[in-house]
């Protein structure tokens, strides 16, 4: 009598497994280290790291999908709470306004003053709670401002790339191989200073500044931080230089100046809208990273003529 075949669980889909897929960067060709550690040298349990403090390498392999697709899912299905309005569309800031003290999301509202409706945003906690602060502000301010500040990046973003392209026509790879050295240059100069941090303490201890229990837990705390721009350090240092991509660049170059907004103007650039009590805007946008190396480069080039 033959044995029935044991189904094989490994090659069985099911929504954790999708959900994991689509979150792994490694598909994109990074490799991500440092998502868990111990809680000390003490107590050797093991927990989840902040995002913040993972060390992420890109370029480490070959992707098998665009990197552009990937975060476009990551924003869609993980990033933002919205929600269709009641003709199946979403608001065009939708998932994006937040309140700049609590962190919470501003919910719009509509009111009818006299005969014009009006749309107006207001912090998620001062409806709820009571607590925070109103953080209201129109959505016809909401659009002047936004846009005009929008305009104002992308005219920064364009004005770079022919200075950029002036110096790097050449060799791309040298602009990325001085950003390297530059982001290692920053790097040093945080480890020094944690590592002055760390023997700042160790003295303090040494002569009876503080407890034998805060030592431990700022001693750790600064162990943590320096061995983490240690890992930073190293991971950058084996990054293959590869051809600079300037693709973001054309992104800005083809909107070109907008003239109004819309929903996939802002998935496409922003990341983060904040309001605060007077109406003040700050925004998040899209490749700041990107813009700043640029900017570090372009000085770094003036600085040695």
């Amino acid at each position: 009598m033959k044995k029935k075949a044991l189904p094989n669980k490994c090659t069985k889909w099911n929504t954790r497994l999708v959900d994991s897929i689509l979150k792994n960067e490694v598909y994109i060709g990074s490799i991500v280290q440092g998502k868990r550690k111990r809680v000390s040298h003490k107590n050797h349990s093991i927990v989840r790291s902040c995002e913040e403090e993972w060390i992420k390498t890109e370029e480490h392999h070959k992707p098998i999908i665009s990197s552009n697709v990937f975060f476009q899912v990551q924003n869609i299905m993980y990033n933002r709470n919205v929600r269709a309005n009641s003709e199946g569309k979403f608001n065009t800031f939708s998932g994006y306004l937040k309140c700049s003290d609590c962190n919470c999301n501003l919910h719009r509202l509509k009111k009818k003053i006299g005969n014009i409706e009006k749309v107006f945003y207001y912090c998620g906690t001062y409806l709820k709670k009571k607590q925070c602060k109103k953080h209201y502000i129109t959505e016809d301010e909401l659009n002047i401002i936004v846009l005009k500040l929008l305009n104002n990046y992308i005219e920064l973003i364009c004005n770079i790339e022919d200075k950029l392209h002036d110096e790097i026509v050449d060799s791309s790879i040298e602009y990325t191989n001085e950003v390297k050295n530059l982001k290692l240059i920053k790097i040093d100069k945080e480890i020094e200073k944690n590592q002055k941090l760390l023997d700042d303490l160790k003295n303090d201890y040494k002569s009876n500044y503080i407890s034998d229990e805060d030592f431990d837990i700022f001693k750790n705390k600064n162990l943590y931080s320096l061995n983490n721009l240690k890992m930073k350090k190293e991971s950058l240092n084996n990054n293959i230089i590869s051809k600079v991509n300037l693709d973001w660049i054309k992104k800005f170059k083809k909107v070109g100046r907008l003239e109004t907004l819309n929903k996939n103007i802002i998935d496409e650039f922003i990341d983060n809208i904040y309001a605060d009590d007077d109406r003040n805007i700050r925004i998040e946008f899209k490749f700041k990273s990107n813009y700043e190396e640029a900017i570090m480069y372009l000085k770094n080039k003036e600085n040695m003529v």
